[in-house]
């Protein structure tokens, strides 16, 4: 019965020892089982952030390209203006030209002015020279004049 009793127990170690294993087994595959969920969450929060970043990627692109779009509309505007102010340059030195030009005539007709008036005056003065002589001749003849009545 000893030996009997032996292979019971065995039989019983054995027994314990195959459950323990397949309580680890269990064990094993839930965690397992666990880490996959786990993976397959943290996959799918990769892809919705994988989703997430693509949206704002092509955000970013549309952006970009409006950008480039109105970095060319801004640089035709500015190549326009330069032009524009190039033309303004030309205009204003063209009509600096013209002013000096009438200064200078307006200077050369004040000069002509004075001396205009210089010669009025030189013969203002003649005339009354003249007529200062004339009238003293006048006033001598008439003196003869009576004195010879």
């Amino acid at each position: 019965m000893r030996r009997a009793g032996g292979a019971e127990d065995a039989a019983n170690s054995v027994l314990a020892l195959v459950s323990e294993a397949a309580a680890s087994i269990r064990q094993r595959e839930q965690q397992a089982a666990t880490a996959v969920a786990r993976a397959h969450d943290a996959a799918k929060a990769v892809k919705e952030q994988l989703r997430n970043a693509e949206a704002r990627a092509d955000r970013a692109e549309a952006a970009l390209r409006q950008a480039k779009a109105e970095i060319a509309e801004l640089t035709s505007a500015l190549a326009q203006a330069n032009k524009d102010i190039e033309l303004l340059h030309s205009y204003l030195a063209a009509k600096d030209a013209e002013l000096s030009a009438a200064e200078q005539r307006a200077v050369a007709a004040e000069q002509r002015g004075g001396d205009a008036e210089a010669a009025i005056q030189r013969i203002v003065e003649a005339i009354r020279r003249e007529f200062s002589v004339s009238a003293s001749l006048a006033l001598e003849h008439a003196a003869r004049s009576e004195a010879f009545s």
